[in-house]
């Protein structure tokens, strides 16, 4: 992976951003190699990604997560924020409240802001 991770910082626009996923198994490898090729400094998140609930084993923990790391190449990239649009339909089973405003999240997944205020899909 190391030649191709140097070629897509080559070529990636300072305007770029790069995630790359991997398994429990080779992200502390791969968190190294993308430091070393992209530069610490570009790093900018860690996503994990929880797959299911795990599988029942003798010997260790299920493995049930996967890792997304996120890189920019420079100070001047591009953020496009993720957009989720709610409806009682998409909202079911998830900790989302409705008030006069529209729906919202009770404990939301930007990692910021003042919590319940923060509104997606709504005004």
């Amino acid at each position: 992976m190391r030649p191709r991770c140097v070629e897509l910082a080559r070529v990636l626009k300072k305007t770029g951003s790069f995630y790359y996923h991997c398994d429990w198994h080779a992200s502390h490898y791969v968190k190294v190699m993308l430091d070393q090729i992209l530069g610490e400094n570009n790093f900018l998140n860690e996503i994990v990604w929880k797959r299911t609930s795990g599988r029942k084993s003798e010997r260790q923990y299920p493995r049930i997560h996967d890792v997304i790391f996120f890189y920019a190449n420079g100070e001047d990239w591009t953020w496009n924020p993720p957009k989720i649009v709610q409806t009682e339909e998409t909202v079911r089973g998830h900790d989302m409240m409705r008030d006069e405003r529209g729906l919202y999240r009770l404990s939301d997944f930007s990692g910021a802001g003042d919590g319940p205020s923060r509104k997606f899909g709504g005004k």
